[in-house]
């Protein structure tokens, strides 16, 4: 069976860690990945072309999390990808118009609320899989 690929970038091992029980525990129908630098998060998402992305806005070895955006919404723009930063309030207003053109659906300020989190993950994962049983209708697999 088909499972939703999801990948979390986060730098802060623990964070990390959290953030991934939480999806796992919410959600045990997706394959979940977990990257701590961009580099990483850019080798796993050329390996498993992942649906949806929770990445840190600011993460080291690479510009930040915009970085990882850019790169995955031109190889695969139909992800769907959510950024999460310390303070959401304060980013630069010419940052927010430049990262919204890309596949980012939204931030999501640290620390971040749990119930949020798996909201916007059920919300992305009905997303892809009314785009999924379009696609399987269009192409003669419906009525």
């Amino acid at each position: 069976m088909y499972k939703i690929r999801l990948l979390i970038v986060e730098d802060d091992t623990a964070t990390l860690k959290l953030y991934s029980s939480i999806i796992r525990h919410a959600f045990p129908e997706l394959l979940v990945h977990e990257a701590t630098n961009p580099n990483a998060a850019i080798a796993l998402f050329k390996q498993h072309h992942h649906e949806i992305i929770l990445s840190d806005l600011k993460v080291p070895n690479r510009n930040d999390g915009i970085a990882i955006a850019r790169e995955v919404c031109h190889e695969r723009p139909d992800t769907i990808i959510f950024l999460i930063t310390a303070d959401s309030s304060t980013i630069d207003p010419g940052i927010k118009s430049n990262i919204m053109h890309l596949c980012v659906e939204g931030i999501l300020g640290k620390p971040v609320d749990v119930r949020l989190m798996i909201s916007v993950v059920t919300e992305a994962i009905a997303t892809i899989t009314l785009s999924a049983n379009k696609d399987s209708h269009l192409q003669g697999g419906g009525d």
